[in-house]
């Protein structure tokens, strides 16, 4: 989810440096985004003061096995994969202790979100080190056009939390389907 979150990051600097001249002045809010249900950022989100001062830039995104509907959760062959290495029936994966695509605050979709609101705030970072006109108070979060969230709302806490609660040998295998860098591993499993 790091290198989806950040894949993500780098094709919405693109395309915010190409529509440079169409973004506000200011920019006060930077949003890494979806249509409700989508679990992919399919949208770059700026906004500026007033109504009028909203544009949204569609992304074509990453290759990546994370689903990109909640409609499209049972074909996630990742997920499955952990199921069946842990001798979790499918079926019962509905508990708040198992992890499954469907709810925010918890496995896996906690990390995503997490790691898209920090993209986000990277990204607002970046476009400001290139001369874009981003408010120092621009608010960054990761979300779809109902919810969204910001670091704010806890979700480093919330993703740590929630993987500590794994019995240990989910713990690091949930920690590798989640992330590509060791470092973030371990940040994700050490309490």
């Amino acid at each position: 989810m790091d290198e989806y979150a950040e894949a993500v990051a780098e094709e919405a600097f693109r395309a915010l440096l190409v529509a440079r001249d169409e973004l506000p002045n200011p920019i006060r809010k930077l949003g890494l985004t979806g249509m409700p249900g989508d679990i992919h950022a399919s949208f770059v989100v700026v906004q500026g003061d007033g109504a009028r001062m909203y544009h949204e830039f569609e992304l074509a995104g990453p290759d990546t096995a994370i689903p990109v509907h909640i409609d499209d959760t049972e074909d996630d062959a990742v997920l499955a994969g952990f199921y069946e290495r842990h001798g979790i029936d499918q079926d019962d994966a509905v508990d708040d202790a198992t992890p499954s695509w469907g709810d925010a605050y918890a496995l896996p979709a906690v990390v995503l979100i997490h790691e898209l609101v920090e993209a986000a705030n990277r990204l607002g970072q970046r476009l400001r080190e290139a001369g874009l006109p981003v408010a120092d108070d621009c608010g960054c979060y990761a979300g779809d056009h109902d919810s969204y969230w910001g670091r704010w709302d806890g979700f480093a806490d919330r993703a740590r939390d929630a993987v500590r609660a794994l019995p240990e040998a989910q713990r690091h295998d949930i920690a590798a389907m989640c992330y590509a860098s060791p470092e973030r591993r371990l940040w994700l499993t050490t309490p």
